[in-house]
């Protein structure tokens, strides 16, 4: 399934605010980035007018085995709860984070990388998270 978006504005990191621009993505991937005249037949049309097209942000710096300090301090979560409890608080924060990532997809946000002092967790992809149904 091909898609034609056509906002007011396109924005990326090497161009800087670029007007007058389409954008055709064809299945998950952007096939041409061109004039409107030029993007072609696509099987739906979005006008975005007033709007800015943004490529997928990222969120950084996310702490999932980690909770408010106001509510434990580092010391004991870290030191003296067992890593199962912390791995059953984590997969709880995940879940609230992720439905919170949900409201950010919206704004932008794809891609959720997890940092933790003590264990490497890594990269969640919202687009995998949404096609596995997980969010």
């Amino acid at each position: 399934m091909s898609i034609a978006l056509h906002p007011a504005r396109i924005w990326s990191a090497g161009d800087g605010v670029r007007v007058g621009l389409s954008v055709l993505v064809d299945g998950n991937r952007i096939a041409k980035i061109a004039p409107r005249g030029e993007i072609g037949a696509a099987d739906e049309t979005i006008e975005l007018p007033g709007c800015t097209l943004l490529p997928g942000l990222m969120d950084l710096h996310s702490h999932l085995f980690l909770h408010p300090y106001n509510e434990t301090p580092w010391d004991d979560q870290v030191l003296k709860q067992s890593e199962a409890y912390r791995t059953v608080r984590a997969v709880n924060h995940a879940r609230d984070t992720l439905a919170a990532e949900a409201m950010q997809l919206i704004a932008g946000v794809t891609v959720l990388f997890v940092v933790e002092d003590e264990r490497p967790v890594g990269i969640l992809s919202m687009h995998d998270l949404l096609r596995a149904g997980v969010m």
